[in-house]
């Protein structure tokens, strides 16, 4: 099947399937999809074998200031003859510069209609997949156990088993947090239709038939392992002060999130 050229990004906050995203669309012949590259050290931290050495220089540069990142992204997430369908995936925060919080709403739609970023994304016609997840506090979880680890993938496609307490003083205004971000998410990507949002709760052959239609992909006949949820247990069995938090949460639009 001939792949036709396409750019995309995969857009979403920490521990929302980013890393399942990435690592399910390298399994294609013709397709690449880089970790965070607005990331200065996780992109040189990760040694792209296909980019060439004398090239880093050239993207150092690029990405720093932080207002080259258009011009990073379009060095970068170019297609060739090899490589037509060719993204990488940003964390939320690459994204944003200034953060939206710092905006009301008027300053934000224009700030909106400026950014680099997002007029590079018009431009090019890039694809933006939307990564989500619905269960905040599993999300939560998941982060701050890979934070204290320093783990943010499965290795070998096994799945750590731990455990940790939470703060029961902060966790609300954690929840809360997480909220506004991932809102946050959303209307930043509503800017760019069409709009593609898979959900990290999905199971992952939908998840395999969004990112395939999207990208003009063909649906693989046998796939490489996958790297598996990190925390897919029920959340009495993760957090070790799962009855206080349940306490603090009862009566809360968060408590949904404990089942």
């Amino acid at each position: 099947m001939t792949l036709e050229k396409k750019r995309f990004l995969i857009i979403g906050m920490p521990r929302s399937g980013s890393n399942w995203a990435a690592h399910f669309i390298n399994q294609f012949d013709g397709a690449m999809a880089y970790s965070e590259v607005l990331s200065r050290r996780a992109f040189l931290d990760e040694g792209y074998g296909n980019v060439k050495d004398d090239q880093f220089g050239t993207f150092e540069q690029l990405l720093h200031p932080a207002r080259s990142r258009a011009r990073f992204l379009d060095t970068l997430v170019s297609p060739t003859e090899d490589v037509p369908v060719v993204g990488a995936k940003l964390l939320y925060a690459h994204c944003c510069w200034p953060s939206y919080p710092r905006f009301t709403p008027p300053t934000l739609h224009r700030f909106l209609s400026m950014d680099p970023l997002s007029e590079w994304i018009r431009s090019k016609d890039v694809q933006v997949i939307t990564l989500v997840r619905e269960n905040l506090l599993k999300q939560l979880v998941s982060r701050d156990l890979a934070r204290r680890d320093g783990v943010w993938a499965a290795v070998d496609g096994e799945r750590t088993q731990t455990t940790i307490s939470l703060d029961r003083h902060r966790i609300v205004r954690e929840m809360e947090r997480l909220e506004r971000r991932q809102n946050e998410v959303a209307r930043w990507a509503a800017q760019f239709p069409p709009q593609i949002i898979i959900r990290y709760e999905d199971s992952n052959e939908v998840r395999r038939h969004m990112i395939c239609e999207a990208l003009g992909l063909p649906l693989p006949e046998k796939l490489v392992a996958e790297i598996p949820k990190q925390t897919p247990d029920h959340l009495d069995k993760v957090i070790e002060n799962y009855d206080e938090i349940a306490t603090v949460l009862s009566g809360t639009r968060f408590e949904a999130f404990l089942r």
